[in-house]
Parts: C-alpha cells; sequence; structure tokens
C-alpha cells in the first residue's frame, strides 16, 4: 500500500514541479521586462512579489483544471525514476529550509538571551514615530553587543547594536529608528519568510534567487522612503546608513539578519547616493498599468498556462504494432474495469457480518455512458443479483442512468424500482415489507407475487406503475430501494438493496435478495465473470485511476486513428461491429457509415453497415450486390447486361423510384419496396437489408431516412485482419 501510494504520488509531485518551473519563468521573466519600466520601488516590489508567488499559485490551479495545453512524459520506468527525482529534491530543499530556519531560530534565541531592554534610551524618539507611522502598538526596542547592524525579531521588536546607540547622533538615531519601524509597520518579516522559503525549496529555479535579491532592494528602498517622509531627515538617515555599511566591511564575520538596515543584499552604497541626491518617494502608490499587466498573466497561466504531466503509464509508440495496441488497450481495459468496480477500502470488512448471510453482497454501479469496456456491454452501469456481474448481456437487473436507477429494459424482461427510504437493509423480510414501509404498503404488496408469464409480468409492472410511485428513482446514499426483476427463462426475483456511497459517476451498495422464484432456464446460475487481467502489464496496476484512465483514451484514439483513416473522403474503411463496438471511441466501433454526413455515424444519419461478415442497409432502403462490375463506368442509366430479370428489376426500382412525400419514413419504404423484399425472399435470394460482403464486388445502396434520401454505388476493394476499405460515389439524391 506505501509502494503503491508512493509510486502514484511521485508522478504527480514531479508534474507540478515541472509545471511549476514553466509557470514561474514565465512569470519571473516578465516581471523583470516590467519592473525595468517601473522608478517606484513600491511598485516594483509588488510586481516582484506577485510573479514569486504567483507561479506557486497558477502552477496549482492549472494542474487542478487541467487547462491549457497538455504536455505529457511517460516511459515504463518513469515511476522509479520520477521516485528518485522528486526525494531527492524534496529532501534536499527540506534540508536547505530547515538548516536556515534552526540558524534563524538560533540567532533569535542568542539575542533575547542577551539583549538589553533600550525602552530608557530612546523612548521620546520611539513614541514620536509610532504616532507618526500609524501603529497602532508600541514596538519593542533592545540593543545586543552581537550586531553590527539592526535586526528584526519577531513581529514587533528590533534589536539595535549597542554602538549604534552610542555613537550616531539624535537625528541619524531617529532616521534609522524609523527606517527599523517601517520593516515592522509593513510586515516585511513575513514577506522575508515566504519569499526565503520559495528560494530554498524550490532550489533549482535560479530565477527565484534573482527575485529575491530585487524584492529585498526594493524593500529596503521603500523603508528609506517611509523613515524619509515621517522623519525629514534624509541626511541622516544616509550618513547613519553609511556608518553601517563601514562596520560591515570590517567586520565581516558580524551576524547580520534581514530584513535590516544592513542586510546583506542590499546595496548600501547607492542607497545613500539615492539619498542625498533624489527626493526620496513618499508614497506606496501602485502603477494600476503594471499591476495589472501581471494580474492578467497569472490569470492567463492559471486558465491557458501548459501543464507538463508525467505520468508512468507508457506514452503509445508510433512503431508498435496494431495488434499490440489492440492487445494493450483490451488489457487496460480489464485493469480499469477491475480497479474501478473494486469496493471502498475496508468496505467488506465493515460489513463482514451482514455479508456472511447467504444470497447478500455488494457491488458498485456507475453511471450509464461513463465507460466502455470490450468485455463489460454496458460500461459497469448494470448489475445482476444473479450473475452477480455488471455486464449489460448477462441478466441485468438494475442500472444507473442520469442518476436513477430503473429495472426492465433487457430483452423481455420487467421491473421496477422503489424507494422506501431510510430503512435498514437487516431488518426487511418478504413478509414485514408492509411493516417496514406503510406508505408503501400498497405498492411492496405488488412485488411479492411471482410471475410465471409474459403476461403476469406486463400486468405486475402496469399495476405498480398505476400507483404513480416514482418507478425511476433517484439514487441517495442511506436510501433502501426494492428492485422488483424478472425475465422469462432467466430470473424473478424481489431483491432489497442500500446505497451506502453515493458519488457523481455512481453508486456503492449492499444487497439482499427476499425472494427468488424458480425459473426453467438452469443456466440462472452462472458464476460471475471477472476482468480477465493476467495478461496485463503491471504498471497498469500501479498507476493512479485518473493516469490509466487517460491512458486508455488515448489509446482508444490512437487505435482509431489507424483502423478507420483514409486518404480521401470518398474511400471509407468500415470495421465489423462484433469486434470493435467497445473498443474505439465512435459509437458501435466503426461500423456504421453515413454518405450524407460523410463519417462514421451510427444515430440517426448512418447508411450502411458491417457486421458478422454481411454488409446492410442501417435505415430503410436497400442495398444490391451487383458483382465484380467496374464502379468507374457505373451509371444509373447503365444496366448490367448479365444481371437476371430479378436483379435487373431491383436495380431498376433503387435507382429510379423516387420516395412519395410523406412525414413516415418507415413507410415510405415499406411502400416501395415491398415488393421486391417478397420477391427476392420467394426467390431466396439476398435480402435487400443484408447481403455477404465480397471483395471486388460492387454495390448499389439506397438509403432513406429523415436526413435524405440517396442513391450511392461503392465497391470492396480491399480486406485486412480488421476490416474492410471501398470506394463509393453519389448517383442520385431524391
Amino acid at each position: 500500500m506505501i509502494v503503491e501510494t508512493w509510486n502514484g504520488a511521485m508522478p504527480m509531485v514531479a508534474s507540478w514541479v515541472l509545471t511549476y518551473f514553466v509557470h514561474s519563468t514565465v512569470a519571473l521573466l516578465a516581471a523583470w521586462l516590467i519592473t525595468r519600466q517601473l522608478q517606484s520601488p513600491s511598485q516594483r516590489l509588488t510586481t516582484w512579489r506577485l510573479a514569486m508567488l504567483g507561479g506557486v499559485v497558477t502552477t496549482t490551479v492549472s494542474l487542478a483544471v487541467q487547462g491549457g495545453a497538455q504536455w505529457r512524459f511517460a516511459s515504463a520506468t518513469v515511476v522509479s525514476v520520477t521516485a528518485i527525482v522528486a526525494a531527492t529534491w524534496l529532501g534536499v530543499g527540506a534540508v536547505l529550509f530547515g538548516w536556515r530556519v534552526i540558524r534563524s531560530r538560533r540567532l533569535v534565541t542568542r539575542l533575547r538571551r542577551e539583549q538589553i531592554p533600550s525602552e530608557a534610551t530612546f523612548p521620546a524618539v520611539v513614541d514620536r514615530l509610532a504616532r507618526a507611522g500609524g501603529l497602532s502598538q508600541l514596538v519593542q526596542l533592545s540593543v545586543s553587543d552581537q550586531l553590527v547592524a539592526p535586526v528584526v525579531l519577531g513581529r514587533r521588536e528590533v534589536c539595535f547594536p549597542r554602538r549604534l546607540v552610542e555613537q550616531l547622533t539624535d537625528d541619524q538615531l531617529e532616521a534609522v529608528v524609523a527606517h527599523e519601524l517601517a520593516h515592522v509597520h509593513r510586515g516585511d518579516s513575513l514577506w522575508l519568510w515566504l519569499t526565503s522559503a520559495l528560494e530554498t525549496l524550490c532550489f533549482p529555479q535560479w530565477l527565484n534567487r534573482v527575485a529575491g535579491r530585487r524584492v529585498a532592494e526594493d524593500t529596503e528602498l521603500v523603508c528609506d522612503d517611509w523613515a524619509a517622509q515621517r522623519t525629514g531627515r534624509r541626511r541622516a538617515l544616509a550618513e547613519g546608513i553609511a556608518i553601517v555599511a563601514s562596520w560591515m566591511t570590517s567586520n565581516t564575520s558580524a551576524t547580520t539578519p534581514r530584513p535590516a538596515l544592513g542586510a546583506e543584499r542590499s546595496p548600501l552604497l547607492q542607497r545613500v547616493e539615492r539619498l542625498l541626491t533624489n527626493t526620496p518617494q513618499a508614497s506606496a502608490a501602485r502603477s494600476p498599468a503594471a499591476l495589472a499587466a501581471v494580474a492578467l498573466l497569472l490569470v492567463a497561466l492559471s486558465c491557458a498556462g501548459p501543464v507538463v504531466q508525467i505520468t508512468s503509464a507508457p506514452l503509445l509508440p508510433a512503431s508498435v504494432a496494431t495488434d499490440t495496441l489492440i492487445a494493450s488497450l483490451e488489457n487496460a481495459s480489464a485493469v480499469l474495469g477491475t480497479r474501478l468496480l473494486a469496493l471502498p477500502a475496508g468496505y467488506e470488512a465493515e460489513h463482514a457480518e451482514f455479508l456472511a448471510v447467504p444470497d447478500t453482497g455488494a457491488a458498485r454501479l456507475y453511471q450509464r455512458g461513463r465507460y466502455k469496456f470490450p468485455t463489460k456491454r454496458g460500461g459497469l452501469a448494470h448489475y445482476s443479483f444473479v450473475t452477480r456481474d455488471n455486464d449489460y448481456n448477462r441478466q441485468p437487473m438494475v442500472t444507473l442512468e442520469k442518476g436513477r436507477l430503473s429495472s426492465g429494459f433487457y430483452g423481455g424482461s420487467r421491473g421496477v424500482v422503489v424507494d422506501l427510504g431510510d430503512v435498514e437493509l437487516e431488518s426487511l423480510s418478504r413478509d414485514d415489507l408492509a411493516a417496514a414501509a406503510p406508505d408503501l404498503a400498497h405498492v411492496t404488496s405488488l412485488l411479492t407475487v411471482p410471475t410465471a408469464t409474459s403476461n403476469a409480468r406486463e400486468s405486475m409492472q402496469q399495476r405498480v406503475h398505476a400507483t404513480k410511485i416514482n418507478w425511476m428513482p433517484a439514487a441517495l446514499a442511506d436510501h433502501t430501494y426494492l428492485v422488483r426483476s424478472s425475465s422469462q427463462g432467466e430470473h424473478d426475483a424481489l431483491v432489497a438493496m442500500r446505497v451506502t456511497h453515493a458519488e457523481d459517476d455512481g453508486v456503492v451498495f449492499l444487497w439482499r435478495t427476499l425472494a427468488d422464484w424458480h425459473v426453467e432456464n438452469p443456466d440462472v446460475t452462472r458464476p460471475e465473470v471477472r476482468f480477465d487481467t493476467t495478461t496485463a502489464e503491471p504498471w497498469m496496476f500501479a498507476v493512479p485511476l485518473p493516469e490509466l484512465e487517460a491512458w486508455e483514451r488515448d489509446a482508444r484514439a490512437e487505435l482509431q486513428e489507424r483502423l478507420l483513416a483514409s486518404d480521401s473522403a470518398n474511400v471509407v474503411r468500415l470495421l465489423p461491429r462484433e469486434k470493435f463496438q467497445d473498443l474505439l471511441t465512435v459509437r458501435e466501433g466503426g461500423a456504421y457509415y453515413s454518405f450524407l454526413e460523410r463519417e462514421h455515424e451510427f444515430t440517426g444519419a448512418s447508411d450502411l453497415q458491417y457486421e458478422q461478415g454481411n454488409l446492410g442497409i442501417s435505415n430503410d432502403g436497400g442495398i444490391l450486390d451487383i458483382g465484380p462490375y467496374v464502379l468507374a463506368d457505373l451509371t444509373i442509366d447503365t444496366i448490367p447486361g448479365h444481371l437476371d430479370d430479378l436483379d435487373t428489376r431491383t436495380w431498376r426500382e433503387l435507382t429510379t423510384t423516387a420516395s412519395p412525400p410523406t412525414n413516415s419514413v418507415p413507410w415510405v419504404a415499406a411502400s416501395v419496396f415491398h415488393d421486391l423484399y417478397t420477391a427476392r425472399r420467394a426467390a431466396q435470394r439476398d435480402d435487400l437489408s443484408d447481403t455477404p460482403m465480397v471483395v471486388g464486388h460492387c454495390y448499389l445502396l439506397r438509403a432513406i431516412d429523415d436526413h435524405g434520401d440517396i442513391l450511392v454505388a461503392f465497391d470492396v476493394v480491399e480486406q485486412d485482419g480488421y476490416g474492410i476499405t471501398l470506394n463509393w460515389r453519389e448517383l442520385k439524391r431524391f
């Protein structure tokens, strides 16, 4: 469990780190360009801070919403590689940051142990500056013999070197104290720790160090302006800075943490020159244009910035054989299905006492249409309490669609679902249903009667529906439902199920059989059929489910592109429905084609279908095999001389009969081609709706539906191990 969690987390960490490098590089370079045009240190400082912290925010948001371009990288060994890289990065960053924190805490502890309270040294200065600066609370001041420059300790404490207090004049001391109070007033200590943490933890991003230096420099300049404005002593402040600079030059081993007057990254002499030659900017006014530019950049990075995805699922190599791709896709689908159907951790242990009772179980249901699986028709949206399987073809008794539970949808089966509310599953029995749900007694009594015949089943369903209850109730957590499902020759049962977990894409439930009436079919006891994962690759079990789902989705798209790609709109690939109906993303696996829409379309506009080796008409109309004819020579005015009378008649009817105007398309087709259908059946010829596929033969197809009425000729030019290729051209539209 620990290994799987580690392998699943490390690619996510690596994805965040790489995406952060992209976003932070863009943001910091943009900040560098913008600050070159700004004169105010306050504006530059705000821009740098936004850029430094914005890279973290935009990276997290982009990965959370998966916006922007997707740069995906993967390989079979990516889990172990990213684990080593991420562990190294986290370890080194944590050690560096931890060491910096320890050093700082030791310094603060030592200074506070050795410092001397200085309230008596300059109380009037502090009081006057506090009022001038709008400080709501007094700042604690102290002195120490260990410092050569002032330092801010905590949120509201400043420690000064003893000799600074002793050697500076009153004007110089007041200006220097004002500078340190500015740090306290602005909360620079917190920003210092934020930028320091970012520099250390994300140490490979060297631009953070550049930004950190610029932040430190502009912070000192802003505090200089604050102090000069409140004291009016620009020269005194410059002199104080120069004195501290001389001390630091002569004593390089002295302790000087930041932020402070003598911060190691502050160009002290430049500050002195600035104070003596220029008027410090008095306000912290921000440039709306500059800040708007940075804000828009960060929003753009959040919404559309590139996302680097590291996944332990291998990418689809272009050179992999199609058979290998199909096998890998089938294995991935099996593993994905197995993992999706797995119950929550500890679920079976939690309900062990209930599940030990005969004819009980626990299962998952997913929303219909959420997934597609080659070996589980219906996408895990169906469940059979008899076969204990999620396959639509195996006696489904309950389904989940659009958040609602229903029954009675499989062939000639009948069924209803009744919501009993918050009723304990263990307390239910066939004989006590009315007592358990008195408000539904008139319904539950109908569900306990066996239905031996088709008419009886229909009557049961109609009678229940006549009670005007909601027979497709919403799937709600902590609700218990009665499922009455019957199918002649398969099953006839009354089951109670309780939803324990309800999520957007599915539910988890417990169930128990309350009544099971005998059916004649001995195959009713078919065991549960699980996904076959025996040949699956190990990485399919190790990667997080979203990554496996993404890989499977990409594999389906890649396989579909290979199998259905053609050089021209008039060259069509058709795949056998029985083989690819659940393997590709296109509905029914590329077995249908619409000549009007010119795409593989199953719903509404499909004209031609390919299934079980036969070509068929999927709408109303007809299809005729006219033999090895040359497609280029075929026109609606040419009748092949080697056709017999019946085929010649069919040919003429398909090419010349126009559908009469009516709103009933099926009636149109039946009236136009009814005699032809009857005549061909009598002559034991191929039906107009279905004919064997023969490579090299030419076919005439007439398709009538709500989308149009079209006459098409096509010939099958090739058949390979996956499907067939045909050329076609339109002869006439009616």
